[in-house]
């Protein structure tokens, strides 16, 4: 909760108490307080007395409560006298002095009266006087000073009674009675933070000016420094004066000549004229010469009422008096304060800035009224802050520190006690909650926002006397998803200047002889917004559901009127309704927009211009309607149009992405986009459709085309039952036409650019195809490019004509080509591939995107001939259910012998249990699939399971297999990891059954495969394997090169043949299973290979897991043997020593076997260890790569960081065949070394060299100027034969006792000789340059370049940097370097670069928008053997965004 100071001041104010007063004697002989640091400590009664006899004599005395102190006997009134005035300092640490009594009357001579009776530079602070008792028969008189010369009174509260009966000037305040500052820069007068809660008297009855008030009564004169202020400052006490008699009587100050600022006044004030809340007469100050003096009696220093406020009333006998300020002279001035009481703001209007009262106010009425509820609106508290942050830099306001606001507790504005700062801003927002605020903000800027729903009844409208409610609407109005109720028969805006979003506007508007009718605004030089019309609009001419009007710089945006919206223009002559806009025009260089527009009001015009969305255009710069839609009525005469009535100007119209759905009728030039052009008009009719009905003399698109127009139609299409002419032309009218398309009932008349298609066309896929294939000519791509307009796509619709669509044209629209091959990037393409292939079995194609399914796949009954490239990308949601029978699951039913599929991943599930030769991607496999993923679960919808967990029942019946259900040829490099289950023979996570010479090879499996029982309860089938289920007898079916890690079993209790690899039989070469084999039953089990031993051929095969019937197969061995390196290289001798009838049928097929590397969970897989060198040698990052695709994807993604001068520019593959590259992976590993090149802007840098002379490595002498390279060798000698204790590299101390130093430039390096030897070092690490790399990927390399200083004797055991995202947890590494987690991110150099003592580190894959820090660390070992870890003092902090890093270097403090 903020803490407010206004708060704790009236906090301080009400635990105010009245105690009764006790007199006790106190000794004359006063002992002297406690002396601490020069200030005298007063803790009693008897320190305080102390005090005020001594304070005269010792004017600059400290003092300081230690207590509350409570007095018994009255105050002295002689202290601080008349030109003894206090010096010193008061604090009253807080504490109270409770019950000062001070009886000035009768015949003392003391003038003044007070605590003090005068102020002369002192300071009183943070002090209480509580419960005083002040009567007085003189003038200047104050709760704490009688008068104050100059100095600060702050944070101190007054409670109690003070009572005068001087007659003439009282001068009399609950703090000071007056203030007499000089002219002097220095004699200035502070009263701050102080509180008022005494109740103040002036009894006399002589009518003279009292200046009595809360706080001071006088508040300086005219010759008073600029310096002098009141501020923040509280009365709640009751200030009284003669009603018919006192003058200047006030809560903060009677008659004031300095400013006032950020007080408060509650208490209630009672005087005759001149009474106020505030203050009671303002005046200006004079202007000065050096003498203090008037000069030429000039008064022109402006003084300031600022930011306050009255709640207190005010009681006045004389009409001048105010809620504030009674009277403001000139070259005073009141702003930005508000009063809430009968006596207004101010009675004399001179220099007012943002001044409010009460519209109940019966006095004191200058400034600007507002209701009750206005002023308890928080709204109301924004309108004040902003005041201030506007001032905050004013050269006088500002100076002043005016507070911000805030609503308080009973609604009305309090303040926070905050100045404006730095970063605050206006904030022009308002809530509007009721009708008359609705109509307030006519002429208004700011940011309205409606609370609530409204409604405007004819009441709420009565003082408006036009058919508007508001002359303008300058600034924007935030609807806030409200609805505004129209009850008035008014509409809302004769001129919108600003901007109008989310706002309904309901209701009837029914002004039949009234010309030009819109719900939200006559003229718009303005925008709406997302806005909707409910309602009925009637006009005798010019009726719209939005604007009628509208000038260069509109914008309609997300608009719509509803269905049961009619607009209606009902008289003779040209009658121009619409939807959204009747007309259009102006030329001022700036387009007119309308765009993503819905007309499905009922639009009718009694004579000529009738448009769904637009009336006419008129004589405009451009207009733009796009992606705007009318399904509503349109009933019109002449110049009758779905979206556009008519172009008649001289404008160029741009009509693009539109759509009329509905009913068009007139009688001559109607069309279903637009009605007629002519004049001087440009139109441009792009990617429309038009599918409602026509009539009357009427075009599909447009219809009349005359005089001067030129019009470009492209990408549109008209589907209407009836004989339809394209466009009338005439005149020099030019019609340029391209890919337009009419569908005629009959034939029709029609010109180039059109082509007639028939109605089943035109709800073709093909149809869809085609218009998303549109390539705009070069003048309309310029013109679209210039107005910033995009083209949709098109949507299919089951059994109608295309839709728009959402995406850019060429985002997935159309089928580009690529070659013969076709490119396919959305699921109307695949299916339009699908369609193609039916006729076309040989047709390619390739995915350049991922592709979600929203159907069962209906899989090609021909055999594939072409090749379907996955381009690594995945159709999603492939599912196929209900289909029984032989080969009728899968992509494609069969892969012919020339057919290929690569690069693909499906992703879904097949619930055919009737289902023989189960494949996701093939049922028969006759030719090649490669590098593919199944990700379909082949299995029953509920995937159900037994109490073991294990499947219940099928997705096929026999033969079924992740990728095919019969493999005849080849499958390579493929990946199953779905569920596979079947109920008869062969299940096999990659094929279900292998017949004569198929492979299988450098394939794997980490689904679950399994036999189930049938739906039925029956049993029966066998042959599960993880790679194969199994082949017919004497057949030779290949499993070579692969490997399981899923869970393969059989849950019928049949005959088993349960194999890791394959099922029942089967020949397996090179394979390994590390998953689990099980077997429900006992006759023949389960093995780790093969399932059936014997009925096929297994070598070099190993298995890591026992089988639960303890019967195993090729060569058995430990997990933990499985998941040692030494195995991996066991797996690629196996690919070396292939041999006989293995070896054959490699060749044959033509495949290569893939290496191996050590993969997941340190098991073998398949590819390489890509290890990628940076400069220097530095292992930058090693990437396992499992295919000839990953690798040619690592080498594209992956880069070094550019260094010094150097960019990188390659990897040193030298080859550009990746078959060949993958072949040179020995033992699986790859090792490639950047190349880099010469940057074309190559940065030099220079190195200072100090009691030494340098070399470069080529012996070119280097001096001050010498342009050298990044990575540069440099060699520096000592000047002096003396030994060199150490060199200074950059700050860091290298090369003990050496007179020779290598070193290789890494920026603007300073190396120097150091001949003076300390003594002992200490061993450190500094950070030298930082870099960094982005790769096509968008990832970032960031790298770092530091130095170590170790001294002799002491060892590196290693080095590096560490990165981390948070700099918290970078600032601990110092205190805690086993904080965290170093494992993550320390990049740790394993051995010395070149430089011997430089090192390099990098961090990759850092994504976009992140923050990384870098801080160089080394560990080192002294000669004891004790180990510590070095730090550098400095951090390099990286930023990366999509164009590049920024990288800073700092401090950790």
């Amino acid at each position: 909760m903020k803490k407010r100071w206004l708060s704790l001041l009236m906090v301080c104010a009400m635990l105010v108490t009245c105690l009764p007063v006790g007199f006790a004697s106190v000794s004359a002989e006063d002992s002297t307080p406690q002396l601490v640091d020069g200030v005298y400590q007063l803790a009693n009664e008897t320190d305080l007395f102390w005090f005020a006899n001594t304070v005269s004599k010792q004017r600059d005395l400290k003092v300081m409560l230690t207590q509350d102190i409570t007095l018994t006997e009255n105050w002295p009134t002689n202290v601080s006298p008349y030109n003894q005035g206090f010096r010193g300092v008061l604090d009253g640490n807080g504490h109270k002095i409770i019950g000062l009594t001070i009886d000035n009357t009768g015949d003392s001579p003391v003038d003044r009266t007070g605590m003090f009776l005068q102020l002369e530079g002192g300071t009183i602070k943070n002090l209480t006087l509580e419960n005083v008792n002040i009567k007085s028969e003189k003038q200047r008189v104050g709760g704490l000073v009688g008068e104050v010369l100059w100095g600060t009174i702050s944070n101190c509260t007054v409670s109690g009674s003070i009572e005068t009966s001087q007659s003439g000037n009282a001068n009399m305040g609950g703090i000071a009675g007056q203030v007499t500052a000089g002219w002097q820069a220095e004699k200035v007068a502070v009263i701050e933070n102080c509180v008022n809660n005494a109740s103040i008297t002036a009894t006399a009855t002589d009518g003279s000016d009292k200046n009595v008030a809360g706080i001071v009564g006088k508040m300086g004169d005219e010759r008073t420094t600029d310096a002098s202020v009141i501020r923040n400052c509280v009365n709640t006490g009751a200030i009284t004066g003669v009603e018919a008699m006192s003058k200047k009587i006030a809560g903060i100050a009677g008659e004031s000549y300095s400013s006032i600022v950020n007080c408060v006044n509650t208490g209630t004030i009672t005087g005759y004229k001149d009474v106020a809340g505030i203050v009671g007469v303002s005046y200006n100050r004079c202007l000065l010469d050096e003498t203090g003096g008037n000069a030429s009696k000039q008064y022109t220093r402006m003084t300031y009422v600022a930011n306050c406020y009255n709640t207190g009333n005010v009681v006045a006998g004389d009409s001048v008096q105010g809620g504030l300020v009674a009277r403001v002279n000139m070259g005073s001035s009141l702003v930005n304060s508000y009063s809430t009481v009968s006596a207004g703001a101010t009675s004399q209007n001179n220099n007012l800035q943002n001044v409010f009262y009460l519209d109940t106010a019966t006095n004191g009425k200058q400034g600007t009224k507002k209701t009750l509820a206005e002023m308890q609106s928080a709204d109301f508290a924004r309108v004040l802050s902003n005041f201030v942050i506007e001032k905050k830099d004013d050269e006088e306001l500002g100076a002043l520190k005016m507070s911000k606001w805030e609503k308080g507790a009973d609604g009305y504005p309090v303040l926070t006690g905050e100045p404006a700062g730095a970063d605050d801003v206006v904030d022009n927002t308002f809530l509007i909650e009721t009708a008359a605020q609705l109509l307030a903000i006519n002429n208004q800027s700011g940011e309205f926002t409606l609370a609530n729903d409204i409604t405007v009844t004819t009441a709420d409208a009565a003082s408006v006397n036009n058919d508007y409610l508001i002359e303008n609407v300058q600034g924007n109005i935030n609807g806030n998803g409200k609805i505004i109720t129209l009850e008035c028969n008014k509409f809302l805006s004769n001129y919108l200047y600003g901007t109008v979003h989310d706002l309904t506007i309901a209701g009837t508007i029914n002004l039949p002889s009234i010309d030009k009718v819109a719900p939200f605004a006559r003229y718009s030089y303005g925008s709406l917004y997302n806005c909707t019309f409910d309602g009925s609009v009637t006009a005798k001419t010019f009726a719209s559901g939005m604007v009628i009007h509208t000038y260069g710089g509109t914008i309609l945006s997300g608009c719509r009127t509803t269905s049961r919206s009619t607009v209606t223009a009902s008289g003779t002559g040209y009658n121009y309704a619409a939807g959204m806009v009747s007309v259009t025009q102006d030329h001022d260089g700036q387009a007119t927009v309308i765009r993503d527009c819905v007309n499905a009001a009922t639009v009718t015009a009694n004579s000529d211009y009738c448009g769904g969305i637009v009336g006419c255009v008129g004589n405009s710069d451009t207009v733009v309607v796009d992606h705007c839609t009318n399904i509503g009525t349109i009933n019109g005469k002449n110049a009758t149009g779905g979206v556009v009535a008519a172009g008649e100007g001289k404008a160029t119209l741009i009509v693009t992405n539109c759509e009329n759905n509905a009913a068009v009728s007139g009688g001559n030039y109607v069309g279903g986009i637009v009605g007629r052009t002519q004049a001087d008009l440009t139109l441009y009719v792009v990617n429309n459709r038009s599918v409602g009905t026509i009539s009357g003399t009427a075009g599909g698109l447009v219809q009349t085309v005359r005089g001067n127009v030129a019009v470009y139609l492209e990408n549109n299409y008209s589907y209407n039952k009836q004989n339809l002419t394209a466009f009338s032309k005439s005149g020099a009218a030019t019609v340029t036409a391209k890919d337009n398309y009419v569908w005629w009932n009959t034939a029709g008349t029609h010109t180039d650019g059109y082509q007639q298609v028939t109605e089943s066309t035109m709800k073709s896929t093909g149809f869809v195809l085609t218009l998303d294939s549109y390539v705009p000519s070069e003048t309309v791509a310029a013109v679209l490019a210039a107005n910033n307009i995009t083209l949709k796509t098109w949507d299919a619709v089951a059994d109608a004509t295309p839709v728009l669509g959402t995406d850019v044209i060429g985002s997935k629209g159309g089928i580009a080509t690529d070659g013969d091959v076709l490119l396919i990037g959305s699921l109307l393409q695949l299916q339009y591939f699908r369609d193609q292939v039916e006729t076309n079995a040989a047709q390619s194609a390739r995915l350049t995107a991922d592709i979600t399914l929203t159907e069962d796949w209906v899989p090609l009954a021909i055999g594939y001939q072409g090749t379907f490239d996955g381009n690594g990308h995945t159709i999603f949601g492939f599912n196929q259910s209900g289909l029984s029978g032989n080969n009728v699951t899968g992509f494609f039913k069969q892969l012919d012998a020339s057919g290929v599929i690569q690069n693909l991943t499906l992703q879904g599930k097949i619930d055919c249990p009737n289902a023989v030769n189960v494949g996701a991607f093939v049922c028969q496999n006759n030719g090649r699939i490669y590098h593919c993923v199944n990700k379909v679960d082949i299995v029953d919808d509920a995937v159900t399971r037994d109490e073991t967990g294990h499947l219940t029942s099928e997705g096929g019946k026999q033969a079924v297999g992740g990728f095919v259900g019969v493999n005849n040829n080849v499958i390579d490099s493929c990946v199953n990891k779905g569920i596979v289950t079947a109920f008869k023979d062969f299940a096999g996570g990659i094929a279900g059954q292998g017949n004569a010479d198929s492979l299988i090879v450098n394939c794997r499996n980490e689904g679950e495969i399994a036999h189930t029982p049938g739906r039925d309860g029956d049993t029966g089938g066998s042959g599960s394997g993880g790679i194969l289920g199994g082949a017919g007898n004497n057949v030779t079916a290949y499993a070579i090169n692969c490997y399981n890690t899923g869970l393969v079993y059989d849950n019928n209790n049949h005959r088993g043949y349960i194999g890791g690899i394959v099922g029942d039989r089967g020949f397996s070469y090179n394979c390994y299973n590390a998953g689990v084999v099980w077997y429900k039953g006992s006759s023949s089990g389960a093995y780790g290979i093969s399932g059936r031993q014997g009925a096929g051929t297994l070598e070099h095969c190993y298995s890591g897991y026992t089988t639960n019937t303890d019967k195993n197969n090729g060569t058995i061995m430990t997990m933990d043997e499985m998941q040692e390196a030494s195995f991996v290289s066991v797996m690629n001798d196996g690919v070396q020593a292939i041999a006989g009838n293995y070896a054959a049928i490699v060749v044959d097929k033509a495949v290569t076997l893939s290496n191996w590397a050590q993969g997941d969970e340190q098991l073998p897989a398949f590819g390489l260890t890509v290890q990628f060198y940076g400069k220097s040698n530095i292992l930058l990052v090693s990437k396992s790569v499992l295919s000839i695709t990953q690798l040619e994807e690592a080498l594209a993604s992956t880069k070094a960081p550019a260094l010094g001068g150097y960019l990188f520019e390659s990897w040193n593959t030298n080859t550009t065949d990746m078959n060949e590259l993958w072949a040179q992976g020995v033992s699986g590993t790859l090792p490639l070394t950047a190349v880099y090149v010469t940057s074309p802007t190559e940065k030099k840098y220079t190195v200072t060299v100090e009691n030494a002379t340098a070399v470069a490595g080529d012996d070119t002498p280097v001096t001050a100027d010498t342009p050298l390279s990044f990575d540069q060798r440099v060699i520096v000698s000592a000047d002096s034969d003396q030994t060199v204790a150490y060199w200074e590299l950059d700050g860091a101390k290298v090369g003990f006792n050496s007179n020779t130093y290598t070193f290789y430039v890494s920026g603007q390096n300073t190396i120097k000789a150091v001949f003076e030897d300390a003594g002992s070092y200490t061993p450190e690490v500094v950070l030298q340059q930082a870099t960094y790399a982005v790769d096509s990927e968008g990832q970032s390399t960031l790298s770092v370049i530091a130095q170590t200083s170790i001294p002799n004797g002491y060892t590196v055991k290693s080095y590096g940097a560490y990165y981390t995202g948070s700099a918290t947890v970078m600032k601990a590494l110092a205190e805690n370097a086993d904080a965290v987690d170093a494992s993550k991110y320390v990049q740790v150099v394993s051995s010395k670069t070149k430089a011997g003592e430089q090192y390099m580190t990098h961090l990759l894959n850092v994504g976009v928008g992140k923050t990384r820090y870098a801080r160089a660390y080394a560990v080192v070992e002294d000669a004891a053997g004790e180990q510590q870890i070095l730090w550098s003092t400095a951090v390099y902090q990286f930023k990366t965004a999509a164009d590049g890093v920024t990288i800073t270097k700092g401090a950790i403090e």
